[in-house]
């Protein structure tokens, strides 16, 4: 993976994501359709907690984020649930923008070293690949995610 392929991958994937959610009316954001009573805005959220953990292992060139790392992945999205349940939909977009615009400039700082030598990064494990950690937690994970948003848009929740 080329530090263009990953760049191409992400802009690609996130303007399909974007894409989907622009498709979304306010009221279809907020209806609990998906499994666990979860709603569009939830997975917006979600999706946003990745993109930031993602923005700070480039910022500090280190696999370091938050204490939700050390728990398992369900316990984890549980706790990210939990967090944004009570947030408007309006902020909850609004970081999403946010947090998008400062990861992909932080993204456009890394060198193709980088991407494959997780020795630059402080505490990130040998075998792990930087390049498959950041797409895991944005291109790979829009991907992962947009068939939730479908259902919801094939549910009647259009503009």
């Amino acid at each position: 993976m080329t530090k263009a392929e990953l760049l191409r991958n992400v802009r690609e994937e996130h303007e399909r994501w974007v894409s989907v959610l622009e498709k979304l009316d306010e009221a279809a954001m907020l209806e609990p359709r998906l499994p666990g009573a979860r709603t569009a805005k939830d997975v917006v959220a979600h999706v946003s907690w990745y993109e930031q953990q993602a923005a700070a292992i480039v910022r500090q060139r280190a696999l370091r984020g938050s204490e939700l790392w050390e728990r398992s992945q369900e316990e984890r999205n549980a706790v990210i649930f939990a967090e944004n349940r009570d947030r408007t939909l309006e902020d909850v977009l609004a970081e999403a923008e946010r947090v998008f615009a400062e990861l992909w400039e932080l993204l456009q700082t890394l060198d193709e070293e980088e991407l494959h030598d997780a020795s630059r990064f402080a505490d990130m494990p040998a075998d792990w690949p930087p390049w498959e950690v950041l797409a895991d937690n944005t291109c790979e994970h829009y991907k992962g995610h947009l068939p939730e948003l479908q259902v919801v848009l094939d549910a009647g929740g259009s503009n």
